[in-house]
């Protein structure tokens, strides 16, 4: 890989051989070191490349560092876009509440739920999010929406109900 590294011509075509080379000490040969070298390399040389920031993220994933996994989300998020997973977006929103940014986590969960507004599992992290922010009027409406779609789910309508019923107590 040094080689089409020095032989590439342009910061793209450079960037784009690191993070290939990168992937390959991360992923075969299993050398996390080697592989953050030539990621980082990639960053030097086009740190508005998604596929570097997507390269950076697995790596932080794999070696368990949650600081630096949630600083490459953003900016995969940042760079990405409306076209950013919904994957991410949760992934990013729960490492941010997680480190006590509850803001910024009820800001990525909001985006996923626009583009995902009936999946359970976000509608569920959306509540948790608004509850622990204290945002008893927003939290009441996921609340019913997260009841009305749990119709085949006894268990979770019920959860959603008496949860609802909780902050109407209050």
């Amino acid at each position: 890989y040094e080689r089409r590294f020095d032989l590439a011509r342009g910061a793209r075509q450079r960037a784009a051989i690191a993070v290939e080379a990168g992937t390959m000490h991360l992923e075969r040969l299993q050398r996390p070191d080697q592989a953050r070298q030539w990621f980082e390399r990639a960053r030097e040389l086009a740190d508005d490349d998604l596929a570097v920031h997507h390269a950076l993220a697995e790596l932080e994933r794999m070696e368990g560092r949650s600081g630096p996994l949630r600083e490459a989300l953003d900016r995969v998020i940042a760079l990405g876009g409306d076209g950013t997973p919904v994957s991410v977006l949760v992934e990013a929103a729960d490492l941010h509440a997680e480190s006590g940014q509850p803001e910024q986590a009820l800001r990525y969960l909001k985006r996923a739920n626009e583009r995902k507004p009936d999946d359970p599992l976000i509608l569920e992290a959306l509540s948790d999010a608004l509850g622990n922010a204290g945002r008893g009027a927003e939290l009441a409406d996921v609340l019913e929406r997260r009841a009305a779609l749990a119709t085949d789910d006894a268990d979770a309508r019920a959860d959603a109900l008496l949860e609802l019923s909780r902050i109407h107590e209050e």
